[in-house]
C-alpha cells in the first residue's frame, strides 16, 4: 500500500503589495501547487486571513478579503487533497492605516459658567487621509464622567453642574480603527454671588430680610452671614444654612443716629467655595415723633355760667402709638391729666375762656403742642371779650356766637349813649376797633360802651353791653 503524498509547492501573492484598510485584497493560489498523487482541483484550499474570517474553495481559485481596519495580520493558506493529506503556507501582511490628522477642538464661550451649556466644536481641519472623516467616531469625554459620541464632525453641548477645572477629551476613531485624541483643560465659574435686602433703608429695631443669589435650587449651595455688628448666621458651630434668605435686626448706641455696617456672604457647595459678596449698609435711627391734637370740641357750645360742659379732643400719632396721657388747661386756673381724651368742668363765673389740651404717645413719650379753644360762658347766647382794655390805638374785642349765626354786628355808643359806630359788620371772631368814629374821626379819651347782634334760627340776638376805656 502507497501513502498519500500532501499537495506540494503550496505558496500564494496578494495584491496589492501594501495595502490600505479600504482595500480589497485579492489573494492567488501560486501556480506551482500539485497533488503529486491527485488531482489539485479535487484539493480543498482553506484561508485564514487572521482576523479571525475564513474562507475555502475547491481547487486553486483566487479569492478577496476586506481587513477594514490597519494592522499586522497572518494570513495561512492549507490545501488538503481529497486523500486528507496537507499542505500549509504562512504570510505576516501589514495593512496600513493613517489616524485622523488636525484634531482640535474650540470652546464657547471660552469662560463658561457653572449651570451654562458650554458648546464643543470641532475644528475644520480635522480630516483622515485614508478615509471618509464623515463616518469617522467622534467620542467627547468632558471630564466630569459625562460621555457623549458622534458620527462625523458636529458640535456637541455639555452643561456642568459644578464649577472648577475639567480636562475635556475628544478622540476621533476612523473607519479602520486607527484614532488621534486631543485634550484641553476647561474652567468652568461658579455663580455670581450677590445679595439683596429689604428694606433698603432699615431703621434701628426694624427687621431686615436679606436675599441670596443664587438661590439653593437642586444643587444644595449652603449660606453664611456676617452682619458687621458681631452677629454671624448660623452661629459659630453650627453647619451653614440651606435657605438663601436671613433676617436680622440692628440696634444703635442712644447717641448715635445712623452707622454703616458691612454685611458679608458666604456661599459653599459642600466643602467647595463658591463665592463671596460684600455690601454695606447704613442703619438709621427711629426718631419717634410726638402726636398732633387734630381737634378739640365742647358741649354746649355757648355755656352758662355754672352749666357743666363736656370737653372731647382728638389725636394722630405718626408712628401708629398709643397716647397714653392728656393734659388740660381749663382757664380759669384749673389743671388736670386724663388717660381719655374727655374731661368735663362748670365755669361759675360768666367771661371768655381758652381750655387748650396736650396729649403724649407710649413711642415718643413727649407731649404734643397745646391746641386750644376759646368761647364765652355766659347768659346772652352771644360773649364778648375786650382783650384792650384801657386802648390807646386799637382795641381788640372777641365776639363768640353760636355757629350758623348771620349778619354779626357791632355797636360802640360814647358814654351818654350816642351812636359812635353804628351795627358795623364783623368779619371772623375778632373784631378791631381802631378808635375811630364812623366819619374817621379818632374819638375823644373816655368811657365807651358796646353791644354785639347777630340772626340765628330766626331771630336777632345780642350780647350783653360791654365798657371800652379810651385813655391815649
Amino acid at each position: 500500500t502507497l501513502a498519500n503524498q500532501p499537495p506540494q509547492g503550496v505558496d500564494f501573492d496578494w495584491s496589492p503589495k501594501a495595502p490600505k484598510w479600504s482595500d480589497t485584497i485579492t489573494f492567488t493560489p501560486s501556480a506551482a501547487i500539485r497533488d503529486p498523487d491527485g488531482d489539485i482541483r479535487a484539493a480543498t484550499f482553506r484561508w485564514a486571513f487572521g482576523d479571525g474570517r475564513a474562507l475555502e474553495t475547491r481547487g486553486p481559485e483566487a479569492v478577496r478579503h476586506l481587513y477594514e481596519k490597519g494592522g499586522e495580520f497572518t494570513v495561512t493558506l492549507t490545501v488538503v487533497d481529497a486523500g486528507g493529506a496537507e499542505a500549509t503556507k504562512s504570510y505576516k501582511i501589514t495593512v496600513s492605516n493613517q489616524p485622523p490628522t488636525g484634531v482640535d477642538f474650540t470652546v464657547a464661550p471660552e469662560a463658561p459658567k457653572w449651570g451654562e451649556p458650554v458648546t464643543f466644536i470641532p475644528v475644520r481641519g480635522v480630516s483622515d487621509p485614508d478615509g471618509d472623516i464623515g463616518k469617522a467616531v467622534f467620542a467627547w469625554d468632558f471630564g466630569d464622567g459625562n460621555k457623549t459620541q458622534t458620527t462625523g464632525p458636529q458640535e456637541v453641548r455639555h452643561t456642568y453642574a459644578k464649577g472648577g477645572e475639567y480636562e475635556v477629551t475628544l478622540t476621533v476613531t476612523d473607519q479602520g480603527g486607527a484614532s488621534e485624541k486631543k485634550a484641553k483643560k476647561i474652567t468652568v465659574g461658579w455663580p455670581a454671588v450677590s445679595f439683596t435686602w429689604r428694606p433698603e433703608q432699615p431703621k434701628t429695631e426694624e427687621t431686615v430680610t436679606f436675599t441670596a443669589s443664587p438661590a439653593p435650587d437642586t444643587y444644595g449651595f449652603r449660606y453664611r452671614w456676617d452682619f458687621g455688628d458681631g452677629t454671624v448666621y448660623p452661629p459659630a458651630g453650627q453647619p451653614p444654612a440651606a435657605t438663601n434668605v436671613a433676617t436680622h435686626t440692628y440696634t444703635l448706641p442712644e447717641t448715635v443716629m445712623e452707622k454703616e455696617f458691612t454685611v458679608k456672604l458666604t456661599v459653599a457647595l459642600g466643602e467647595t467655595l463658591v463665592g463671596t459678596a460684600e455690601n454695606k449698609i447704613k442703619i438709621v435711627r427711629i426718631i419717634n415723633k410726638p402726636p398732633t391734637v387734630t381737634a378739640l370740641r365742647m358741649e354746649p357750645a355757648m355755656p352758662k355760667p355754672g352749666e357743666e360742659i363736656t370737653f372731647t379732643a382728638t389725636a394722630s400719632d405718626p408712628d401708629g402709638d398709643a397716647i397714653v396721657e392728656w393734659q388740660w388747661d381749663l382757664g380759669d386756673g384749673t389743671t388736670r391729666s386724663t388717660t381719655t381724651g374727655t374731661t368735663k368742668h362748670k365755669y361759675e363765673r360768666a367771661g371768655a375762656y381758652t381750655v387748650k389740651v396736650r396729649a403724649k404717645d407710649a413711642g415718643s413719650g413727649t407731649f404734643s403742642d397745646w391746641r386750644s379753644l376759646s368761647f364765652y360762658v355766659g347768659t346772652q347766647p352771644i360773649g364778648v371779650n375786650v382783650l384792650d382794655n384801657p386802648a390807646s390805638t386799637t382795641c381788640r374785642i372777641q365776639i363768640f356766637t353760636p355757629a350758623g349765626a348771620t349778619k354779626v354786628r357791632i355797636t360802640i355808643l360814647d358814654a351818654a349813649g350816642r351812636t359812635v359806630l353804628p351795627e358795623k359788620d364783623v368779619a371772623g371772631g375778632t373784631f378791631t376797633w381802631d378808635l375811630k368814629d364812623r366819619e374817621g374821626r379818632a374819638v375823644p379819651n373816655g368811657l365807651y360802651l358796646f353791644f354785639v347782634t347777630a340772626e340765628f334760627q330766626g331771630q336777632t340776638i345780642r350780647s350783653e353791653v360791654g365798657r371800652i376805656l379810651v385813655r391815649r
